[in-house]
C-alpha cells in the first residue's frame, strides 16, 4: 500500500510545483475522485454500506489497508465528525520531504469523495491542514 501513498505524494508535490497557489484546489478535486473510486470498490466488495456510521466506514477502510496516518482519532457527535490525523502517510512534506509552499493535501478530498460515494449524499468537509504535524478533517452531517 505504500506505493499508492507515494503516487499521491508525488502527484501533490508536482501540483504544488506547477500551480503553487491553486495546488490545494486541484488536489482537492483529484482527491475527491480518488475517494469516490475507493468508495465504489469498497461498496462492490461489500466491505461497507451506506447505513454504517462515518466512524465505522473510516475504520473499515483502515482495516482494508488504507491508513491515513500513524494515529487517527475520530470523534462523532450528532452534527459532525472530526478526524484527527497524526503522522499522515500521504503528507508531501512529512513523508515526501517536498518543500510545499502552501498546502497540497489530498486527504480532505479523499474523505469527501469516499463518504459521499458510500453514504450517497452530499457532505461538507472542512480540512484544517498543518503539514507535517496534525491535520483535522471536520465533516458536517
Amino acid at each position: 500500500m505504500k506505493l499508492i501513498y507515494r503516487v499521491l505524494i508525488g502527484m501533490c508535490a508536482g501540483m504544488d510545483n506547477v500551480f503553487t497557489s491553486a495546488a490545494q484546489d486541484l488536489v482537492d478535486i483529484i482527491g475527491k475522485f480518488v475517494g469516490i473510486e475507493i468508495g465504489k470498490e469498497m461498496l462492490e466488495r461489500g466491505v461497507v454500506n451506506e447505513n454504517m456510521s462515518i466512524t465505522e466506514i473510516i475504520r473499515r477502510i483502515e482495516k482494508e489497508g488504507f491508513a491515513f496516518g500513524d494515529a487517527v482519532e475520530i470523534s462523532e457527535s450528532e452534527n459532525k465528525v472530526e478526524i484527527r490525523i497524526k503522522g499522515c502517510n500521504i503528507c508531501p512534506q512529512k513523508v515526501g520531504g517536498y518543500p510545499i509552499k502552501e498546502t497540497a493535501c489530498p486527504v480532505g478530498g479523499i474523505v469527501l469523495g469516499l463518504l459521499e460515494s458510500i453514504k450517497k449524499k452530499s457532505l461538507n468537509v472542512s480540512p484544517e491542514l498543518i503539514p507535517g504535524t496534525v491535520c483535522v478533517i471536520t465533516i458536517e452531517k
